[in-house]
């Protein structure tokens, strides 16, 4: 149907159609474009990065694969001209539905003065089944193995999602005295606690059960793929349900959209296009892990509760005794509510209160914590200044 639109716009916005430039013809592109853009697929986005500018100098950004394994690869980023002594970060992106590419501004900031590292989740549908399972425990094994292979000294940033299992990694090497233990460890908007001030995710959480999620949201990846058989959550799904909680949002941004396309404005055009070429990128999601996050994360609150269970002990956030630990949220977020991220300093006493720190942005919901211009101006140069403390970088 996308091609079938295609070919309509482009006969009608052909050169050898005297009524190209009315009107009429433009409305009827501007709608084509629209529709075509609702039914495209659209694949993961290539890694874009601006050069870093230093000194009127302009040094390019180079990314490089390090570690491949079955559900992700680590990703390293770093500017031409950065110190071998250059302090290192691991962001930990949010495993729900994009890419870690939907991120590349939060990052950007980091690349003048850090080498970075990114997870960079792969879709499993591409996962063939003899690659085995890929739940929430897997998911925190990579992020230590990651750590290791980073090494010592290393600060770990969990996005969104990302938060219990950097916090519960941080405690296991915090216990097990392991020397790549994390410099610093901080939470973005993360679901620490979603018993505490409780909204439209916390509520349908309490109603969903993994018997309802398995029925209704779990598909068997098709034959044509090289995880066929395996059981998922679809990308696609999870994009109905983000854009469900802001859907006037992200229709009045379309109904922009067509206008601007009318009214001949490339640029703003340009701007919608390259934002939901990137979110309209999804992937998807082993059905172990989506249930398992369901049940002890957003539901039971496992972590918050003390009842965290990582390689069959309980994780006992007083491990953390050493690593400082940072948590911010947006005032404006109604995913992760204010309290429920910033909360979980509460259940770290083995800190002092100078080790640990709540940040509460003003101004931004949920996707303004990791970028735009607040993101720019406020939010990241205070985690900088926060690692920049704890590590004396």
């Amino acid at each position: 149907m996308a091609g079938l639109l295609q070919g309509t716009q482009t006969i009608i916005n052909s050169s050898l159609n005297p009524l190209a430039n009315t009107k009429l013809v433009r409305a009827q592109s501007a709608l084509l474009e629209t529709g075509k853009r609702f039914l495209r697929d659209y694949p993961k986005q290539p890694w874009i990065f601006n050069d870093v500018e230093e000194n009127g100098k302009q040094y390019a950004v180079q990314t490089e694969v390090v570690k491949t394994k079955p559900f992700a690869d680590l990703l390293r980023i770093k500017r031409e001209g950065l110190s071998d002594k250059a302090p290192k970060a691991l962001f930990v992106s949010a495993l729900s539905g994009h890419h870690a590419t939907l991120s590349t501004a939060t990052f950007q900031e980091f690349l003048p003065d850090h080498e970075v590292y990114v997870t960079d989740w792969l879709d499993a549908k591409h996962v063939p089944l003899t690659d085995g399972v890929f739940d929430l425990q897997e998911y925190i094994r990579y992020v230590i193995e990651f750590l290791e292979l980073i090494g010592p000294e290393t600060h770990l940033i969990g996005l969104c999602q990302a938060g219990p299992a950097v916090t519960v990694a941080t405690a296991v090497m915090e216990k097990n005295a392991h020397q790549c233990k994390p410099k610093s460890t901080v939470v973005m908007a993360s679901p620490m606690n979603m018993e505490i001030n409780p909204g439209f995710i916390s509520k349908v959480s309490k109603v969903m059960t993994s018997e309802m999620w398995s029925t209704w949201g779990v598909y068997t990846v098709p034959l044509r793929y090289k995880g066929k058989g395996r059981k998922v959550y679809p990308g696609s799904v999870q994009l109905t349900n983000f854009m469900s909680m802001n859907i006037k949002n992200h229709v009045k941004a379309h109904v922009q959209f067509a206008k601007d396309t009318f009214h001949q404005k490339y640029d703003e055009a340009e701007a919608h296009k390259t934002f939901y070429d990137e979110y309209y990128a999804v992937l998807d999601m082993t059905e172990e892990f989506c249930i398992e996050t369901l049940e002890r994360v957003f539901i039971r609150n496992e972590l918050a509760r003390g009842d965290f269970v990582y390689q069959d002990e309980v994780v006992d956030l007083n491990w953390i005794k050493s690593t400082p630990f940072l948590a911010m949220e947006g005032a404006n977020d109604d995913m992760i509510r204010p309290g429920q991220c910033n909360s979980i300093l509460d259940s770290l006493s083995g800190l002092s209160e100078s080790q640990k720190e709540a940040y509460v942005q003003t101004g931004v919901g949920h996707y303004g914590i990791f970028n735009g211009s607040i993101y720019r101006k406020e939010i990241a140069p205070k985690i900088k200044t926060f690692l920049r403390k704890e590590g004396n970088d």
